[in-house]
C-alpha cells in the first residue's frame, strides 16, 4: 500500500454547492422516487377532488397543479441547498483537505479535524465534482471539485485513494478512467474562408 497524499485547497462556490447538491437527489434513487411520488400524489388528489366537488374537468386540476408541482422540485433541487450553502458559514470558508492512506484531514479558519475513511458510505462523481457521500439516506457529503486538482496526476491519485478506501467497501460503481489532457483546439488556418 502506497502512502501517497493529495493535498488540495480551496474554496466552495455557491453554484458548485447547489451542482452538488442536485447531483446528490439525481444519483439516490430514494430521494428522487419520493420527489415524483409526492409529484404524483398531488396532481392525482387535485384531479379526484376537481372531479368529484366541481363541474370542471379533471385534467384542469392537472394544469392548475403544475405550478404547485414546480415549486416542490425548485425547492427540492436549488432553494434548500441555497439555504444551507448561504445559512452555513464553514462552507464559505477556504478549506484545506490532506487526503492520505491514514484518513482525511480538514482544516478551515473555523475548525481543524481528522476523519476516517470509514465514515464515507459512496463515491459519486459528477462532471465537475466527487461527492463522497457519509451516511444513509441523509444528504450529507463532501464535495471536492475537479478544478482544484493541480494536474491529472494528482487526480488520479486522488481517485486511487478513493477506489482503495471507500470503492472497494461499498457498493460504490468504479469511477471512470481519465484519459490523459484533452489537447487544445488549434484551427487548421488563422485566415476566414473566402466566401465570394
Amino acid at each position: 500500500m502506497s502512502s501517497q497524499q493529495v493535498e488540495l485547497e480551496f474554496s466552495y462556490t455557491e453554484a458548485e454547492y447547489l451542482s452538488a447538491a442536485r447531483l446528490l437527489i439525481f444519483r439516490d434513487s430514494n430521494a428522487l422516487f419520493r420527489l415524483i411520488l409526492s409529484s404524483v400524489y398531488i396532481v392525482g388528489v387535485a384531479s379526484i377532488l376537481t372531479g368529484l366537488l366541481t363541474e370542471y374537468p379533471w385534467w384542469l386540476a392537472t394544469i392548475a397543479a403544475a405550478p404547485l408541482v414546480a415549486a416542490i422540485f425548485r425547492n427540492a433541487l436549488v432553494q434548500q441547498a441555497r439555504r444551507h450553502f448561504r445559512g452555513d458559514r464553514k462552507l464559505r470558508d477556504r478549506y484545506r483537505f490532506i487526503f492520505s492512506d491514514e484518513g482525511i484531514a480538514v482544516n478551515t479558519a473555523l475548525f481543524d479535524s481528522r476523519l476516517s475513511w470509514s465514515l464515507y458510505t459512496k463515491v459519486i462523481e459528477g462532471s465537475d465534482t466527487y461527492l463522497l457521500v457519509y451516511g444513509k439516506d441523509i444528504r450529507m457529503m463532501t464535495v471536492v471539485p475537479k478544478r482544484v486538482f493541480r494536474d491529472t496526476q494528482q487526480e488520479n491519485g486522488f481517485r486511487e485513494l478513493l477506489s482503495r478506501h471507500i470503492i472497494s467497501r461499498t457498493a460504490s460503481p468504479p469511477l471512470q478512467a481519465i484519459v490523459g489532457p484533452t489537447a487544445e483546439y488549434k484551427p487548421a488556418s488563422l485566415n476566414p474562408p473566402d466566401w465570394r
